[in-house]
């Protein structure tokens, strides 16, 4: 049997059942005086039941509210909308397209953290926990990572060759041999809450993606004596990546992070 005669089969069962269903409640409720049963109470019985129990879909998406859809006003809004990118609009807002309670943003995405940070960061892998729990914090999905060198270590290894966008879903740039090419599209600019923070990060990264020598603050581990190089969030050209140098490592800053595979 073709899969839609099936479907109209089911529909046909599931509105006999609960026919049947009201009959009972009816002679249950109403021993002595039944209403009666025209195919006028019937009909209005049948919608008010399927409207009670959220079976009918309004929007036409193919997902009523008992097959998890979150928003049923709305048909781009269902458990079906797999891998539509949910960017921040301007009032911050977003929609949850697929409705699993996550922000969905594309690996590659970039936000600016909202804290700042001393430089002794715990090394690289206390600098991608800081990024991972901003991100969990603003109930983004996904795993993120700082962008940061070492003096051994390229920033541009730490991350996937992507198309890379800010959480507004303003394109930075297209691939990485551009995005660690001088200049860049759009200023990163922006935080994991979707709001405007143009400030220094740190980096230690030249803006071919490698270290700037060894102004990295002791590869991210110490406070004290030793050089650290900044970028600006606010900025796309050379500057995004290596604004200012310091030949001391105690003013705080905050972190680029990127959503990683």
């Amino acid at each position: 049997m073709p899969l839609q005669h099936q479907k109209h089969l089911r529909i046909i069962e599931l509105a006999i059942a609960v026919l049947v269903i009201l009959l009972i409640i009816t002679v249950i409720n109403e021993p002595t005086e039944p209403e009666p049963l025209n195919e006028s109470t019937i009909l209005s019985k049948f919608r008010s039941f399927v409207m009670q129990e959220n079976l009918i879909d309004e929007d036409g998406d193919g997902y009523p509210p008992t097959r998890g859809d979150c928003n049923d006003n709305d048909p781009e809004i269902s458990p079906a909308s797999k891998n539509v990118p949910e960017y921040y609009n301007e009032d911050q807002s977003w929609k949850d397209y697929n409705c699993n309670n996550e922000q969905d943003l594309p690996v590659g995405t970039f936000f600016v953290t909202s804290k700042e940070y001393d430089p002794n960061l715990g090394g690289l892998s206390g600098a991608d926990n800081k990024c991972q729990s901003e991100a969990d914090n603003s109930n983004l999905a996904g795993n993120w990572k700082a962008l940061l060198s070492t003096s051994k270590i390229n920033a541009k290894d730490r991350i996937s060759d992507e198309e890379y966008y800010n959480v507004r879903g303003e394109l930075i740039d297209t691939e990485k041999i551009k995005l660690f090419n001088k200049s860049i599209k759009n200023a990163v600019r922006y935080n994991n809450d979707g709001a405007a923070n143009e400030s220094m990060v740190f980096t230690g990264t030249r803006f071919e993606g490698v270290p700037y020598s060894a102004f990295n603050c002791k590869a991210w581990t110490t406070n004290g004596t030793a050089s650290v190089v900044y970028g600006h969030s606010g900025s796309a050209d050379t500057n995004w990546i290596k604004h200012r140098t310091f030949q001391t490592c105690e003013r705080p800053a905050r972190l680029y992070c990127v959503r990683t595979p």
